[in-house]
């Protein structure tokens, strides 16, 4: 195989792994769950980066609207993420899919309105860098940026996030 395609495939795997740390870590954080629902969300997240034309931004999307999600449960009591599988069915239009409305107003709205939000794109951005390239540098210049940007509150997701990919295995 040549060495782009095994690099190609390599990305795509780690880009799928660092998804499903980061949805676990911001979505539901400390949850154990069986192995067939874990099988299930993966299917999932897989297809939807085999459906996209660039891994890289489809994984900063995937993120971003990961934190959408974690915004809008957080902002009224009751409302919860069921469970992965789930989740992440795309034929469940109150989970992941129904996300992608909300990045594109999103991303409307930082055309007139620069730097909008600004703070989850960046989180979003150095995770995918760590993703790929899991260096203390790109550790360190992640939390940077969102300290520059008073992105704290992200901090804990950045941080955890870390942690699920590099020691936690499911």
């Amino acid at each position: 195989m040549p060495a782009a395609l095994e690099r190609g495939k390599s990305e795509f795997m780690e880009y799928c792994k660092g998804a499903w740390s980061f949805a676990s870590t911001v979505l539901w954080s400390e949850q154990q769950f069986k192995e067939k629902e874990l099988e299930m969300t993966r299917v999932w997240i897989q297809t939807y980066f085999e459906n996209a034309v660039d891994p890289k931004k489809a994984f900063i999307a995937f993120c971003e609207r990961v934190i959408l999600t974690s915004r809008y449960i957080n902002a009224e009591p009751g409302r919860y993420v069921p469970s992965p599988s789930v989740w992440f069915n795309k034929d469940y239009p109150h989970g992941f899919p129904g996300t992608k409305l909300w990045y594109y107003q999103i991303k409307q709205k930082r055309l007139t309105v620069p730097g909008y939000l600004q703070h989850i794109s960046t989180l979003a951005e150095y995770y995918a860098k760590y993703v790929i390239n899991p260096t203390k540098q790109n550790f360190i210049t992640g939390r940077k940026k969102l300290l520059e940007q008073n992105g704290n509150s992200l901090l804990l997701f950045f941080y955890k996030s870390i942690l699920h990919f590099n020691y936690i295995k499911n």
